[in-house]
């Protein structure tokens, strides 16, 4: 799979890695309106400009750091990079749901990405790996953004 695979640009690779994530969750939200009515709860969709910037560029910065200690003692005790993805994933996904229990669901596999792309990445630079996750988290919020503003 690609996102195991750093031979291509990382322009490429942030493109195709965003289109994963926005598929996934979009066929996750879709499904989920399928068996049960999605609840009134949720982001507001009547955001500020400091909203969306902080959904779009600090949100996703503060959580690409904060990412980044806890990734690094998981592949302390376990280096697969896709259980470490899991578990970091089932984390982030956790902290979600704190604010809107469904948006746990919604956020699982993005964190997955988000979390492969750093690891693979890392072994060629951690600048670029950072550069790489954060971009990934800020385009798929700014997506969120926009069909919320739908």
């Amino acid at each position: 799979m690609f996102l195991f695979n750093t031979d291509k640009s990382p322009i490429i690779y942030v493109i195709q890695a965003f289109g994963l994530a926005v598929v996934i969750a979009s066929f996750v939200g879709w499904s989920i309106t399928l068996v049960t009515v999605l609840p009134d709860e949720g982001p507001s969709i009547e955001l500020s400009v400091v909203d969306i910037i902080g959904s779009i560029i600090i949100g996703p910065f503060i959580e690409s750091v904060l990412m980044i200690p806890f990734m690094w003692l998981l592949s302390t005790f376990i280096d697969r990079v896709i259980i470490i993805a899991l578990l970091n994933a089932a984390l982030w996904s956790f902290i979600h749901s704190l604010s809107y229990p469904l948006w746990g669901v919604f956020t699982f596999s993005s964190f997955v990405i988000f979390t492969i792309s750093y690891q693979v990445w890392r072994d060629i630079s951690t600048k670029l790996a950072f550069s790489i996750m954060f971009v990934i988290h800020a385009l798929l919020n700014l997506f969120v953004v926009l069909v919320m503003s739908l």
